[in-house]
């Protein structure tokens, strides 16, 4: 069964190179598809949702594994995270 990860961001307005970066080290690492968009309405009007998408639990697993020990990798979150905030921890 596929697993889909949501999350919120507040930021720069021009996310998507920000997005097409991060997505090559997510596929890297067993992603089957990454999608983003702006939302316009509502109590979350204005921030950029993330959709990832792992085949499975255990690829979801390993990838989480493998992305916080690849230097690169956590290298491109912090400078990312100079330009924007992840909301999902406000619920």
């Amino acid at each position: 069964m596929a697993v889909t990860i949501v999350s919120r961001w507040k930021g720069n307005d021009d996310y998507t190179e920000l997005l097409k970066e991060e997505a090559s080290f997510l596929k890297k690492h067993g992603a089957i598809s990454i999608r983003s968009g702006r939302c316009f309405a509502g109590s979350y009007a204005g921030e950029i949702v993330c959709t990832t998408t792992f085949p499975d639990w255990a690829t979801y697993a390993r990838a989480m594994e493998s992305l916080v020990t690849d230097a690169a990798y956590m290298r491109m979150v912090l400078g990312h995270s100079r330009s924007a905030r992840c909301c999902d921890a406000d619920a």
